[in-house]
């Protein structure tokens, strides 16, 4: 025996063709938004972004580089900050200060409430590791994390500058590298 499907009402057809209207027409707003905004972005870029965007960088690297240098005085007093060549636009709202202090970059990194502090050797800057990992390894510890603003980095920084300028030197640094994660 046969059983046939129940019959499609005059309701239930009119809904189907609603239904794959409206998916079509979000479909086609959608492609149209995703267009506009493709254009505006270029248009954002080739009028305003290609000088703006670096201003804003600079902008906000100065107010990094004045924090740091008001609340870590015994680190850029004796120290060198690194002016970029090529100055790297971040998104949002990211700006990056590095300074040199004897045989360590101390690289500042701020944006989205938060503040990072990686550090790395004088003769390899290219392997930087976050601050609390080399200061774990530097007291055979366990990595305790470091708090998001300056008190607390400057009271970890400045008890652990004399160890961090050897461990990061020439002579030392093969064998300190061992013991980083």
């Amino acid at each position: 025996m046969k059983i046939d499907s129940p019959p499609s009402t005059p309701s239930a057809r009119s809904y189907k063709i609603f239904v794959d209207r409206r998916t079509s027409v979000e479909r086609y707003l959608s492609y149209c938004f995703h267009v506009c905004s493709a254009l505006i972005g270029k248009v954002w870029w080739v009028s305003f972004g290609w000088w703006l965007d670096p201003i804003g960088q600079r902008r906000r690297n100065n107010a990094l580089l004045n924090d740091v240098q008001a609340n870590l005085d015994f680190l850029c007093s004796r120290g060198e900050p690194i002016l970029e060549k090529h100055l790297v636009v971040h998104p949002f709202d990211y700006a990056s200060v590095t300074i040199l202090f004897g045989n360590v970059y101390y690289c500042f990194t701020r944006g989205r409430g938060e503040l990072n502090v990686t550090v790395a050797p004088r003769q390899a800057p290219t392997h930087s590791r976050e601050l609390s990992l080399v200061i774990a390894a530097l007291d055979s510890a366990r990595r305790e994390p470091i708090g998001p603003d300056f008190g607390s980095i400057r009271r970890k920084i400045r008890s652990h500058l004399a160890s961090l300028d050897q461990a990061f030197s020439e002579e030392r640094y093969p064998d300190f590298e061992k013991r980083l994660p």
